[in-house]
């Protein structure tokens, strides 16, 4: 069952406690809802078997985690014929008996770092001026292989130009789309020196020519 389905069934039974007047059981079930809401979409088995890869989650022996509102599920569970959500919660509270919790702020606040998902890389965009400066000076020095090596070994050493923007720098100058920046810098090479070949072999067909 899915961590965002079995958190519905469990929001409907802390319902009923709260009703009942239980809302202390209630609050004891809820503080495991930051855990449920990390992964929704991944099933409860998964996210069990994660964190009880994880001995650093051991709490220190001592007061436990009041078992007894979840014991209660599981039965209420199996009584009302929710076959998947009683197997989920007897692998929680397997779960919850093995790391010794009994802190559960402490416990589910770090399982919540072991199981959310890593964030998406920031993409910062090119800086146009950067690309147009150099692939200007790049085509100014282009043939000259002295004022060339070094403006591309100005930019390839230039921790302020990113990834992206040398990408873009070869893309224009050497046109041609590369996906690392060391590919990117022999792109911009090869356009240099095949400007160099041809002036040689030029320079070496006129000297036929003229002997």
């Amino acid at each position: 069952m899915r961590c965002g389905d079995f958190k519905s069934f469990l929001s409907e039974f802390c319902g009923a406690l709260s009703n009942a007047g239980a809302t202390k059981a209630a609050t004891c079930l809820e503080a495991l809802y930051p855990i449920l809401d990390a992964q929704p979409l991944k099933s409860v088995a998964s996210i069990v078997s994660k964190l009880g890869a994880h001995e650093n989650l051991k709490q220190p022996a001592g007061a436990q985690y009041a078992f007894s509102e979840l014991e209660a599920l599981r039965v209420w569970f199996e009584t009302f014929g929710k076959p998947a959500a009683a197997k989920d919660l007897s692998a929680m509270l397997r779960l919850l008996r093995t790391m010794q919790v009994g802190d559960v702020p402490d416990f589910v606040g770090r399982a919540r770092l072991i199981i959310l998902p890593p964030l998406a890389p920031v993409v910062v965009a090119p800086r146009e001026e950067v690309v147009a400066r150099y692939c200007e000076r790049l085509e100014a020095a282009l043939g000259d292989d002295q004022r060339f090596s070094l403006i591309v070994k100005e930019f390839d050493n230039d921790v302020e130009v990113s990834t992206n923007e040398l990408l873009l720098i070869a893309k224009r100058f050497g046109l041609s789309t590369t996906k690392s920046r060391t590919a990117a810098v022999k792109k911009i090479r090869s356009r240099h020196q095949a400007v160099l070949t041809s002036r040689a072999k030029s320079s070496a067909t006129s000297g036929r020519i003229a002997g």
